[in-house]
């Protein structure tokens, strides 16, 4: 949520707001992505992350009830832990993606933006016997992404306390919940605060010495890590290996959950068909794409030249030799090389 006072604050760093088609109010850069980007490999960066999905689960049933549901071991977390799971049907179709963090009370759940009803209503209609309720935040929260080599240190002067895993983990108070974790060989700290103390968090985060940076530069280290949205780049038509985060977020040793047997069957045959892959795209000399060629669902808009996209492919098509052209969203025509 991007309360007035953030927003005032945003803006007084010379913030480009924009509106989405769905209302959502957000910072697209402060003026120079490719500063921005510099910064984040250099130093840190603070990103507020719009409407980030923040869902809790409560009750002594909870780590079991959610060990079903998704593809990490959520039973072996202790508090502190986070693990990258995802939500799926019986299919092993996605229906959600995240992280999941564990507290002394309470298992929460943390996505990108999509849409929370879904997942609440799917997980919901399960809930027979079971001592366990999840639902959303009871109050708006916001969540500032502080990305790179420095990150790390500048939370440290803001009296918000890290994990002991400080490459992924999480601590959680009356006021704050904040996760660790590794995006593109880089550190990445979401730290998450009630709205009201949105401004006051980002203001302390930047004289600490995080560089303001907006929506493009965010989109830019998850695209270069990989990290998809549910919707964009995968969407209930995927299995969850699709994704290509199977190192991250699905443990097969864990036993029975919905989808368990399709995504079991997969491993067993050692690849799936398709995936989604990051790659450098640079112009072709086609001016129209062909709409048979595969979509780039993601791209990163730092540079005009040799951006890195997300796209899905064929396995077949992304490890053969000839060129792969690929279209945008915009209808323009890229040639790809898989990274």
């Amino acid at each position: 949520m991007l309360s007035q006072e953030l927003l005032d604050s945003l803006q007084q760093h010379d913030a480009q707001i924009q509106t989405s088609s769905d209302g959502t109010i957000f910072a697209e850069s402060f003026g120079n992505p490719a500063s921005e980007a510099a910064a984040m490999a250099t130093s840190a960066v603070v990103c507020p992350v719009h409407d980030m999905i923040h869902i809790v689960a409560t009750g002594k049933d909870r780590a079991k009830f959610l060990h079903n549901f998704c593809t990490n071991n959520i039973k072996a977390m202790q508090p502190g832990d986070v693990c990258e799971a995802f939500f799926t049907d019986v299919k092993a179709k996605i229906l959600a993606h995240g992280y999941v963090l564990a507290t002394e009370t309470s298992l929460h759940i943390m996505m990108l933006p999509g849409n929370q009803n879904a997942i609440l209503k799917h997980l919901n209609r399960y809930i027979i016997t079971e001592d366990v309720c999840i639902e959303p935040m009871e109050s708006p929260w916001t969540t500032l992404a502080i990305i790179g080599p420095s990150a790390l240190g500048i939370i440290n002067t803001v009296g918000v306390p890290l994990p002991s895993n400080t490459t992924s983990g999480c601590t959680s108070g009356d006021a704050a919940i904040l996760m660790t974790s590794v995006w593109n060989d880089a550190p990445v700290v979401f730290l998450s605060v009630d709205a009201v103390a949105a401004a006051e968090t980002w203001e302390k985060l930047v004289s600490a010495g995080a560089t303001p940076a907006g929506r493009l530069a965010f989109e830019h280290q998850r695209i270069m890590e990989g990290f998809p949205r549910v919707g964009i780049d995968v969407t209930d038509a995927n299995l969850a290996p699709e994704a290509d985060r199977v190192a991250q977020a699905i443990c097969y040793t864990k036993g029975c959950y919905l989808g368990q047997e399709p995504i079991a069957r997969l491993d067993a045959m050692g690849h799936v068909n398709r995936k989604l892959y990051r790659g450098t795209a640079s112009s072709t000399s086609l001016p129209e794409a062909d709409t048979d060629l595969p979509l780039v669902t993601s791209a990163s808009r730092i540079s005009d030249f040799d951006f890195p996209v997300l796209v899905q492919l064929k396995v077949a098509a992304a490890t053969s030799t000839n060129p792969i052209v690929a279209r945008c969203s915009d209808g323009t025509c890229v040639e790809l090389k898989i990274t």
